[in-house]
């Protein structure tokens, strides 16, 4: 009788800085608990702690720099036009802190969750620059500036 293969898991991380958080403390447990996570898909804060779980870095080291992010350098308030704070420091701060930057290099497999402002559709990113998918994931109308860059293999959902 063959043997039914392991089932694989996947982790789906929601948006909310509290939540980003929590993402956090799940992981750990999950980890204490010896179970592999084999993929992640993440939207605004679960897409931040998502990517840089999936770039093989240490809970520890996550938690440390959330934790102590100062958040003042990151976040810049704008004029407004089409958002009140600039999305372009959540691209700066992912670039600084992660160290792979591109899907194509991640050990774990990642999927980032955005919005097409233009059609308002779901789109799941897979390739191209982890820190430009991630501040598109973060860019919610009004509050942040959209992310103008044309993002590599949308998916429509």
């Amino acid at each position: 009788m063959p043997h039914a293969p392991k089932p694989r898991i996947g982790l789906a991380m929601s948006g909310g800085a509290a939540r980003g958080l929590a993402h956090i403390a799940v992981l750990k447990t999950l980890e204490e608990e010896g179970v592999r996570i084999h993929a992640i898909a993440g939207t605004s804060a679960g897409s931040v702690v998502g990517s840089m779980y999936c770039a093989g870095m240490p809970l520890s080291e996550i938690e440390h720099i959330l934790v102590h992010a100062k958040w003042t350098d990151i976040l810049k308030f704008t004029i407004p036009k089409q958002g009140f704070i600039s999305s372009e420091g959540i691209f700066r701060f992912m670039e600084d802190i992660l160290p792979i930057n591109e899907f194509s290099s991640l050990p774990l497999p990642l999927a980032v969750v955005a919005t097409d402002l233009k059609t308002a559709e779901k789109v799941v990113i897979t390739s191209g620059s982890i820190a430009k998918a991630v501040q598109a994931s973060c860019s919610v109308p009004i509050l942040f500036t959209p992310t103008a860059d044309v993002l590599p293999n949308k998916r429509r959902v």
